[in-house]
């Protein structure tokens, strides 16, 4: 009897090598689309096989990775996600884009020695990803066209905040989701409740949530904004977030928010801490930080009697991990009734996401890609009143 025992685990043991080996086979023989995330025709046998492709990295694996070159920027992630039909190694980025910021890094942002830490530099005009694809500064030092910081009259002024994203990084100047939302703005709407709308663009790369924080509530106001819209992306809610805390505190400059300050000294941080060493010790204060950063601008907005509105903006990456990463952001925005404008499934649909991308090592949206991210972002608009009113001051 136990020989029969032994002889029945023995054959379930080969069954289950040979499936898995016919899994494995079957996987190398199916093309790398078929593993895209797609939330309306997803099946359990795809989870699997994604689970798998994935080469089991988890969030946090995922999370370091994004955490690529330029102070974190979200560059190195494609070596994560091979459903983008790509393979990890892109020439252009080592051959050329790294050259070119070897060159022109030290004109691409100001340094501070204040919270923020650094900015944009007035009147750039320097290559960033290639020679087309440059960063282009007005004279405020904001990655836009020229505007007065006083609003001419009979004007609805929206200030932007957000990361490298927003910022545009990745696609020729005058061709982000933010500059094609204000020219469609003013195509569609001027003349009937205002002659004129601006779109101030204060992102900056390389930005996290608290940095828009700071920007929100010290750098916005004097702009006289009639709106704010905060853009968040999978770098501000996710584990690197602490970046730019750890920044502040390393180089000893003021951390100017008392929540921040208590925090940082419940974690045991100090100047003499490694970067990594400071974001393992903030991790657990990540939900706090967000509450806090949430419920900051919403008090701001509401003193300065103004509307607040949050955009989720996506990469073309991972669609599956970025709406799982901003789960509980979707919830905290949803307790406090903070309009939100959900575009995380913008590329969901796409089988190859290199043609939206600037190349395989980065993985910032690329011109094709912000027309993706405005043309999502102006269907939101067109089915929410509410939402079109923040853009648009519409009664």
């Amino acid at each position: 009897m136990f020989k029969h025992l032994v002889s029945g685990v023995a054959h379930r043991e080969t069954r289950t090598c040979v499936a898995m080996i016919g899994l494995l086979v079957a996987m190398s023989l199916t093309p790398p689309a078929y593993f895209r995330y797609h939330p309306r025709e997803d099946t359990a046998l795809k989870k699997v096989f994604r689970t798998v492709q994935k080469r089991g990295l988890n969030r946090d694996a995922i999370a370091q990775q994004t955490a690529g070159y330029y102070e974190g920027l979200l560059d190195g992630a494609a070596a994560v996600t091979r459903v983008g039909g790509r393979g990890w190694f892109d020439w252009r980025f080592w051959f050329v884009d790294r050259q070119l910021r070897a060159e022109f890094g030290s004109q691409l942002r100001r340094d501070r020695g204040d919270f923020l830490r650094y900015d944009l530099p007035p009147n750039a005009n320097v290559p960033e990803t290639d020679e087309r694809r440059r960063l282009v500064t007005n004279s405020i030092g904001l990655a836009d066209k020229e505007y007065a910081r006083t609003p001419p009259p009979r004007t609805w002024r929206v200030a932007l905040i957000g990361d490298s994203v927003t910022r545009g990084m990745g696609a020729e100047f005058g061709t982000s989701y933010e500059a094609r939302l204000e020219e469609h703005l003013n195509r569609r709407f001027a003349g009937q409740g205002y002659d004129r709308y601006e779109i101030l663009n204060f992102a900056v790369q390389g930005y996290q949530l608290t940095h828009l924080v700071d920007v929100t509530l010290d750098k916005v106001p004097t702009f006289e904004p009639d709106a704010y819209a905060v853009a968040l992306t999978d770098r501000s809610v996710f584990r690197v977030w602490a970046n730019h805390i750890a920044s502040v505190v390393r180089n000893r400059a003021d951390l100017k928010y008392d929540f921040l300050k208590q925090i940082v000294q419940e974690a045991g941080v100090t100047p003499n801490l490694t970067e990594a060493l400071i974001n393992a010790r903030l991790g657990r204060y990540r939900v706090p930080v967000l509450h806090w950063a949430l419920d900051e601008m919403q008090g701001h907005a509401r003193r300065q009697g103004v509307p607040l509105v949050v955009l989720l903006v996506p990469t073309p990456d991972d669609a599956e991990l970025q709406i799982e990463q901003f789960a509980d952001v979707k919830q905290m925005l949803a307790e406090r009734s903070i309009p939100t404008i959900d575009l995380l499934e913008t590329f969901v649909d796409l089988d190859n996401l290199a043609p939206v991308r600037v190349s395989a090592a980065d993985r910032h949206p690329n011109e094709d890609g912000h027309r993706m991210l405005f043309e999502a972002l102006v269907r939101k608009l067109e089915a929410d009143s509410s939402l079109m009113a923040a853009f648009t001051g519409a009664r």
